[in-house]
């Protein structure tokens, strides 16, 4: 677990290592040992206050994988999805 929080600008979210960025982070801090919801609703914005995150990442109803990317471009983690 983190013991520091964790500024996300910059890192984005894509549903495939090899795709270029689908949704990018706006300046949103994570607090240590914190976490973010980000809700796939169509639409992107975030709340000035940490809050909320949504996104129009396309997710597939068949299943698939979502990567969180760094700044850089290198996976930072990546998660599974059923169909």
């Amino acid at each position: 677990m983190l013991t520091t929080s964790v500024c996300v600008q910059g890192y984005s979210l894509s549903t495939s290592s090899n795709q270029a960025l689908n949704f990018q982070f706006p300046s949103v801090s994570i607090p240590a040992g914190g976490y973010q919801l980000v809700y796939v609703t169509g639409k992107t914005t975030a709340s000035q206050a940490g809050g909320d995150v949504l996104t129009s990442l396309p997710l597939s109803k068949n299943g698939g994988s979502v990567v969180l990317l760094d700044g850089s471009g290198n996976i930072a983690s990546a998660v599974s999805y059923p169909r």
